[in-house]
């Protein structure tokens, strides 16, 4: 009984789709912890040397935060008769239940960092907030594409002195803007420069329901570059995902499941987030 709903339980969680994943980098935790991450930066520029000069010192600043797992879990009960009256077949389907309502918790928690505006790990400000300059406004369009894209070019590390060459690779679209972005991202021949859709397949699209829940004329932009953090999950090492014990029962006569999962998210940094009002 076990063996089977271990099985299940994996398969039906690798199967639920989470559109979160491409934007997330994944550290697994040894324990419930706080786990510092540290964030270096400034400048080390080499100056020279006169003769019979000596070596100048440089200088690197750091900032950290931290993050950590939570547990949780949830329990199924299913009586003598119900397992033997129904061949596993109840069995299956109601681990089946338990493993999507992982992945939904998942992408509940993830998508809620961005559209709940949380707190970056490194500086503990809100994602999106004047002193990150990454916020602007304009429906999609070559215009609003075109202001995202130089305010994330624009990005700089923490200190504010070292340029970080973000480069936007997504767009979070609520399903309402949908059939937008697809026409503004569709390839057209112009006859005439002017007419050129230069974004044309700059953006890979990441639609998401939950995002309508938040605005349905907002969406994000994200970008990527070597050292930016963007969203971090992780899990127990060792148990890199649910996991299921069982254990029978007297008195009433049954077994009863216990899913467990050790689950943390953040959000890293906040270079690699543009949002835009969409009006």
């Amino acid at each position: 009984m076990a063996s089977i709903q271990r099985v299940t339980l994996k398969a039906a969680y690798a199967e639920e789709v989470q559109t979160w994943r491409p934007l997330a980098e994944q550290r697994n935790l040894p324990d419930f912890r706080d786990m510092k991450e540290i964030e270096v930066g400034g400048q080390m520029l080499p100056e020279e040397i006169k003769e019979g000069g000596e070596y100048k010192t440089g200088t690197i600043q750091e900032q950290q935060g931290s993050w950590n797992l939570t547990e949780y879990g949830k329990k199924l009960v299913i009586g003598r008769r119900l397992i033997i009256n129904d061949n596993l077949g109840y069995i299956t389907r109601a681990v089946q239940v338990l493993a999507r309502g992982v992945a939904t918790f998942e992408a509940n928690q993830m998508w809620g960092l961005i559209t709940g505006n949380a707190k970056c790990m490194s500086d503990g400000v809100a994602l999106f907030h004047a002193s990150h300059n990454n916020t602007g406004t304009g429906v999609i369009g070559e215009t609003a594409i075109s202001a995202a894209r130089q305010a994330m070019r624009n990005q700089k590390d923490f200190t504010g002195k070292n340029p970080l060459y973000v480069v936007p690779q997504y767009i979070l679209l609520p399903t309402t803007l949908e059939t937008a972005f697809d026409k503004f991202n569709s390839t057209i021949v112009p006859n005439q420069t002017s007419s050129v859709n230069i974004f044309s397949g700059y953006l890979q699209k990441i639609v998401e329901p939950r995002l309508d829940a938040s605005s349905t004329a907002q969406y994000y932009i994200v970008g990527n570059y070597p050292g930016v953090t963007k969203l971090i999950y992780g899990y127990l090492e060792g148990e890199a995902g649910p996991t299921i014990e069982s254990e029978i029962k007297r008195d009433p006569d049954g077994i009863v499941t216990y899913l467990r999962h050790d689950f943390g998210c953040a959000i890293g940094q906040h270079q690699g987030f543009y949002r835009s009002t969409g009006a």
